[in-house]
């Protein structure tokens, strides 16, 4: 099993960090959204506006040696809440605990936050990881992206 490190996101993860991201949306998603939903994610991921959506909550990034395998992204929200915006891993390295890791960072790393939620794509296969680290769904999602309808479910986790 490997052991990356985790560490916070700089300015130099943007560029593997997106190319994760585009990896996911590009193979996974393409499931259950349509190419219209999929091109306007993946077009909206630079490394400039990666960098600009770190300020606005953390990225923690999973590392093997110099290369970056995954990443997770949080906001927080009130009610001591926190909300994973993005969780990635590359997928030759998916299926090897990487996920389950970086989610129990940061529960030990905020242990005062007393839920985790994160809106998740109807994906069976996403839906079985959350379910597998203690998460629930509490009610599916609606919003609009480009003109498109793009269905999720809002799942959460009771910490404390």
């Amino acid at each position: 099993m490997l052991s990356p490190e985790i560490e916070d996101f700089s300015t130099s993860h943007a560029r593997e960090c997106c190319e994760i991201a585009k990896e996911n949306w590009t193979h996974r998603l393409s499931k259950v959204y349509n190419q219209r939903i999929v091109s306007y994610f993946v077009n909206q991921c630079t490394p400039e506006k990666f960098i600009g959506s770190s300020r606005k909550g953390k990225i923690f990034v999973a590392r093997v040696s110099q290369k970056v395998i995954g990443f997770v992204a949080v906001k927080f929200l009130e009610k001591k809440s926190l909300e994973i915006a993005r969780l990635f891993i590359r997928p030759e390295y998916q299926n090897q605990g990487i996920g389950s890791l970086l989610i129990r960072y940061l529960e030990n790393k905020y242990r005062n936050i007393e839920r985790i939620i994160v809106r998740s794509a109807q994906l069976q296969e996403t839906v079985n990881f959350y379910k597998k680290n203690g998460f629930r769904i509490e009610r599916e999602l609606e919003r609009k992206v480009n003109d498109e309808v793009l269905r999720e479910y809002l799942m959460v986790k009771k910490v404390k």
